[in-house]
């Protein structure tokens, strides 16, 4: 259906969109922010901006509670970011114990990643290939699209697609379809804006592609 619009990745709701997954994180005085419980799409995760070696098992604890107690759709987002956060190694320790838990609980995982494509190919050489992996906000190219989607990771792309540079929209049309997800993440578009320029990049009817993305949706629960 046209009105079945998935936004893979948001930080606020919005209105007659009927399947966003709002981003929480786990901050370091372990609060849950935003502390929205409304939604009825959640994920929750341990962001490497928002983390400290003395504060993570507090965190990775509080974590666990979490997820073990409150419903959530996705684990995240968490990642690996070689601009900002703590040491990268502490950063892959975080990140696989966070995939760890996703595995346990059956659950997708939203990562951010940032300089760190070749990271996480090879870090999910670990895991089972059931594991949903998902890297928000993607800004890699059409070569990485082809290594990244053949190890089985979807990848999200967010308002940069409503004027995208040469790069992305390559990017984007390398993409499968059985691979993509559309998303806002803080921008305050719609992400109907998203679906029209992706139909349109994709030279495909937008009822189109909105039931593939929703199909996608429903293959990772």
């Amino acid at each position: 259906m046209i009105s079945d619009f998935v936004n893979i990745h948001c930080h606020s709701v919005e209105a007659g969109v009927p399947f966003p997954v709002l981003n929480q994180y786990v901050d370091t005085d372990l609060r849950v922010v935003p502390p929205m419980e409304e939604a009825a799409f959640r994920s929750i995760g341990i962001h490497p901006w928002y983390m400290n070696e003395a504060s993570f098992e507090k965190q990775f604890d509080f974590l666990k509670k979490e997820v073990s107690n409150r419903q959530y759709f996705a684990l995240g987002e968490c990642g690996l970011d070689r601009v900002n956060g703590p040491a990268f190694d502490f950063q892959k320790e975080v990140l696989l114990a966070q995939m760890e838990l996703a595995q346990k609980h059956k659950l997708a995982v939203i990562l951010h990643l940032v300089k760190s494509y070749s990271d996480i190919l090879q870090i999910r050489k670990k895991f089972s290939s059931d594991l949903k992996l998902i890297i928000h906000g993607f800004s890699g190219n059409a070569q990485q699209v082809l290594q990244l989607t053949e190890a089985r990771f979807y990848l999200s792309f967010g308002t940069n697609l409503i004027n995208p540079n040469k790069k992305l929209k390559e990017a984007f049309l390398a993409c499968p379809l059985d691979r993509l997800f559309l998303e806002t993440d803080t921008s305050e578009s719609s992400i109907v804006e998203v679906y029209k320029s992706a139909s349109k990049w994709k030279e495909m009817p937008i009822e189109e592609l909105v039931s593939q993305l929703k199909l996608n949706f429903d293959n990772l629960k």
